[in-house]
């Protein structure tokens, strides 16, 4: 039997993963994930070819090990049934000052030399929320169309 993430000498709890095939297609030996200790993995392969599923069923199974916390990034929703099933799930927020002023206007899709760049950047240099920055545009004395193409890039942040 093989277990990824770990070697000949080790032990500790793993995950069943499923078997090699032989060249002749036949199941042949059992696979384990080690569960031990902290891994990072990337799965890859084309469309359709199981990668959702695969990642799935690894955070199923590691929700079942103690002492292990499966951390699952999903930007495109295909692991909306893990909430289902009982995984905790929390969308990131990150606090405005994380970003520096100067990265705003390309972080939500403006040049910063364009009107609505400049204003976004002016926005995030003056307020510490996305809140102070949509008010420091309210404020603002730039044209209606400035501030309202700001804003709509702005609201990209919140989303």
């Amino acid at each position: 039997m093989a277990v990824i993430g770990r070697g000949a000498d080790e032990s500790g709890p793993t995950l069943p993963f499923g078997h090699y095939r032989a060249r002749d297609g036949s199941v042949s030996a059992p696979v384990k994930v080690d569960c031990a200790r902290p891994h990072a993995a990337c799965v890859v392969g084309k469309r359709g070819s199981g990668k959702s599923n695969t990642l799935a069923l690894l955070a199923e199974g590691l929700c079942e090990v103690d002492g292990a916390v499966p951390v699952v990034v999903d930007p495109m929703g295909a692991f909306s049934g893990l909430e289902a099933a009982g995984a905790m799930v929390c969308e990131p927020r990150v606090q405005a000052t994380a970003v520096p002023p100067a990265e705003w206007p390309a972080l939500v899709g403006l040049d910063p030399a364009d009107s609505a760049g400049s204003l976004v950047w002016q926005a995030a240099d003056a307020a510490d929320t996305l809140a102070g920055m949509r008010e420091a545009l309210a404020e603002s004395d730039a044209t209606p169309d400035v501030v309202r193409t700001a804003g709509n890039h702005l609201a990209r942040a919140a989303s």
